[in-house]
């Protein structure tokens, strides 16, 4: 029984499907296979395609009442090939193809300026077969288009028979229109031809050409971009040339040798009038084949804003070109010949054997020759060709360079002047190849090839074919480095009229000038030793300046240098001076080492430093300084208590160098201790007691600007002076002094540093001195040195029985 059930169920599962295909409720078009909707379980709520009893979005694609849902909205889009617009097959353009009805269309579509012709959806670039008319990307073609490979003009589609090949322009007011077949001239009227910006006076057919249109216009605008129009359909563009009239056109190179199958440019210089435009000028350059004369070249280039004409060739066959530039409005203004030689490599070659560009005097520099195998000819062979230097030609005979020479050639030093020449000689052998050597010293050289024949003159022309070396300097290779500053301002004090310098060989107050260091080193940046000769020349005002080095007066030798010195640091320091007012000087420091070593003259070979500039003028006194000295004539800012020092208080002019005022003073010293009293000397004689804050002390200024008196302070204090004058231009200078208790004799041991002073040390200590006076005078000193040499470095002796020990093993041994 179950079998049997089982059979009978296939067949009405069947049936029931078979039954949804025939009544709709299940169906699936051919063209989208999409399936359509039953109204019993979707329907279409605020505009979407919903499930009756869910009431949610129903997914998918689905088909309803002729409408494309696609997750329950109205689908625009591409789906199946076919293009639906809000759930209807559409019309219009979809990422930018056209669909009809829901298919890619054929025909026109679109409005206005975007109506475009459509072929399979896409924009027609081609014919139209029905029309004939040709369409580029959708537009029917108006204007002149390149269409399987021809370019030809077009108007509504069709090829009109007046097609333009060009348009050049001839000059400033002329033009020529090309056209691809000849022209009548009862159909050429001005009127068909507009030029923007232009105004076309005049239209002609050319006299010996019938395919050419001369256009007459108003004046072009040099470098301005113009379309000829014709019939309304716009032609090639041309660029508008300028009306100057050139005065020179002179070629850049005059002989230029060319590699067959590369390019070679042409440059041509165009001349004009002061103020005028150089710009946008037409040049004609023509050029002549030695192998074949029937072939001559002849082109037109426009200037750049330089006024250069530039033109790029090839050549393909062994030859020699001439060349010729002139302005193509003015053909009798023709520039000199230049010859181009071709080959298959540079008939003429230099190359460098020494590298290096930059040599020592008196060294060398070598350079190979290569000469091509047409070239090495009976002229050339197992002989020679010539040498010269580029900076010695076309000079006069004071202007010849005659610091190189050539080694080969018997040191030669190669020249040519307008009437004469001085030649020089390199061998060449049999393959065509040499060499030459360069010397010199403290110049440059440029050497330049070139084989002449049998020239007997060995005389470069300037079309002659050539080739040019690499330059080579020749200087003195410093192993020294050399700097220079200047102090202070360039507007320095001249020497006050009350000083005579030549009297007097020391740096005095009221010289005023500028303080100048020089620093010599090694090219790693060590410090010269000292007392290294260093030199000072002087430009300017020099009759009345003068030089101090550490307050000395040099004396110049026989050219006006002055030879000065380093000193323990390896620099140079120096004082200018001046006499004169209104005056100037620029020092520059050399190290007398290049070809005239020895002399004491500045030559360019010289290693050197040229100094700022200093200008003398009357002295600015508006500052002041004051400092310490001790008796041994140190500055010092701290002394022990009742040791004297001396107080020097200076007038400076601008450059804080000592000068007077030129009006004189009075300078009011304020004194301030705490703790000290105070006493001073040497004319002020006053006594300063502690705490007292107010003891001031007025002292006429020196004829130089100086005031000095001795102070010495008797407790361990600070000291502090201030200074202010009568004369509102002075500043007020300040010091502090501090002042130190007088040193125990344990002390003094613990910082002397010779014997001596160590043995008086221990005589001041009480409980040594009666043992020291039962020695000898050498046993004393013994004792003193004993003790100097077991004192703990750096630290010294942590109190006095430690010294006292070592004082007695040492004092036991000897007594």
């Amino acid at each position: 029984m179950g079998k049997f059930r089982l059979k009978f169920v296939k067949p009405v599962a069947s049936l029931v499907i078979g039954a949804a295909v025939l009544t709709g409720s299940f169906a699936v078009t051919e063209a989208t296979n999409t399936a359509f909707a039953k109204s019993e379980t979707v329907t279409v709520t605020k505009g979407k395609l919903v499930s009756v009893k869910t009431g949610k979005a129903i997914k998918g694609y689905k088909s309803f009442k002729s409408v494309l849902y696609k997750d329950g909205n109205k689908f625009t889009g591409l789906y199946k090939k076919t293009y639906y617009k809000a759930g209807a097959k559409g019309t219009g353009i979809y990422k930018k193809v056209y669909y009809n009805a829901g298919k890619k269309g054929n025909g026109l579509f679109g409005t206005g300026s975007v109506k475009k012709w459509y072929q399979d959806g896409k924009e027609l670039t081609g014919i139209e077969s029905t029309s004939g008319k040709l369409y580029i990307k959708g537009i029917v073609a108006n204007g002149v288009f390149l269409y399987q490979g021809t370019k030809k003009l077009y108007k509504n589609g069709f090829v009109v028979s007046t097609t333009v090949d060009s348009v050049k322009v001839i000059n400033n007011t002329t033009v020529e229109v090309t056209f691809e077949k000849a022209q009548k001239s009862s159909e050429i009227t001005t009127g068909r031809f507009v030029i923007e910006g232009l105004i076309v006076t005049n239209a002609a057919v050319k006299a010996t050409d019938d395919k050419v249109v001369v256009l007459t216009t108003s004046a072009q605008q040099a470098g301005r971009k113009y379309t000829v129009e014709l019939d309304g359909v716009k032609q090639p563009e041309f660029v508008g040339i300028s009306a100057v009239m050139p005065t020179k056109v002179s070629q850049k190179n005059t002989s230029i040798q060319g590699i067959l199958g590369s390019q070679v440019t042409l440059e041509a210089q165009v001349e004009v009038n002061q103020n005028q435009a150089k710009s946008y000028i037409p040049v004609t350059f023509t050029i002549g084949n030695s192998a074949d004369a029937s072939k001559k070249t002849t082109v037109e280039v426009l200037t750049d804003e330089y006024g250069v004409a530039k033109y790029s060739y090839i050549q393909h066959v062994f030859t020699q070109d001439s060349v010729y530039a002139y302005p193509s409005i003015n053909s009798g203004l023709k520039s000199s010949e230049t010859k181009v030689y071709w080959g298959d490599s540079e008939r003429l070659r230099i190359t460098d054997v020494t590298k290096e560009s930059t040599v020592a005097n008196n060294s060398k520099k070598v350079y190979k020759v290569n000469v091509n195998p047409v070239d090495v000819s009976s002229d050339t062979k197992g002989k020679y060709v010539n040498v010269t230097f580029a900076e010695n030609l076309d000079v006069t005979s004071d202007k010849i360079n005659r610091k190189a020479q050539i080694l080969e050639s018997n040191k030669t030093t190669p020249y040519q002047t307008a009437t004469t020449q001085a030649g020089a000689k390199v061998y060449v052998n049999d393959k065509g190849e040499g060499t030459f050597t360069i010397t010199g010293a403290s110049t440059s050289v440029t050497p330049i090839i070139f084989a002449n024949g049998n020239d007997s003159r060995e005389r470069l022309d300037a079309t002659e074919l050539q080739a040019k070396g690499s330059t080579v300097k020749f200087e003195i290779k410093h192993a020294m480095a050399l700097t220079v500053e200047a102090l202070g301002t360039e507007k320095a004090s001249n020497v006050s009229t009350a000083k005579n310098v030549v009297v007097g060989n020391t740096y005095a107050a009221n010289f005023g000038g500028r303080q100048y260091v020089a620093t010599l080193t090694d090219l790693a940046g060590n410090k010269a030793p000292a007392k290294l000769p260093v030199k000072v020349a002087l430009k300017g005002d020099t009759e009345t300046a003068y030089i101090f080095q550490d307050n000395k007066l040099i004396t110049p030798d026989r050219y006006g240098n002055y030879t000065l010195v380093t000193d323990k640091k390896g620099t140079v320091p120096f004082t200018v001076i001046n006499r004169k007012i209104d005056s100037y000087i620029i020092p520059t420091v050399f190290i007398d080492n290049a070809s005239n070593t020895g002399t004491g003259q500045l030559d360019d070979g010289d290693l050197q430093q040229t100094a700022p500039i200093t200008y003398f003028n009357e002295a600015i006194v508006s500052i002041a300084s004051m400092k310490f000295v001790n008796a041994n004539g140190e500055d010092v800012t701290t002394v022990a208590a009742d040791m004297p020092v001396t107080v020097n208080y200076q007038t400076l002019d601008q450059n804080g160098l000592p000068y007077a005022p030129k009006v004189a003073g009075t300078v009011t010293f304020e004194f301030n201790t705490v703790f000290s009293t105070v006493m001073l000397s040497n004319g002020l004689n006053k006594v300063i007691t502690p705490g007292n804050l107010d003891n001031s002390q007025i002292v006429p200024i020196g004829n130089n600007g100086t005031i000095t008196f001795t102070l010495r302070s008797s407790l361990a204090d600070v000291v502090n002076i201030e200074a202010t004058s009568s004369d509102s231009f002075i500043v007020p200078a300040t010091a502090t002094l501090n002042v130190k208790a007088q040193a125990t004799a344990f002390e003094k041991a613990n910082s002397v540093t010779d014997i001596d002073e160590m043995l008086a040390a221990l005589y001041e200590m009480d409980n040594l001195k009666g043992k020291l006076y039962s020695l000898s005078v050498v046993n004393r000193t013994a004792v003193a040195k004993y003790v100097l040499e077991k004192r703990p470095a750096g630290t010294g002796f942590a109190n006095q029985s430690d010294l006292e020990k070592e004082f007695n093993v040492k004092y036991n041994e000897l007594r």
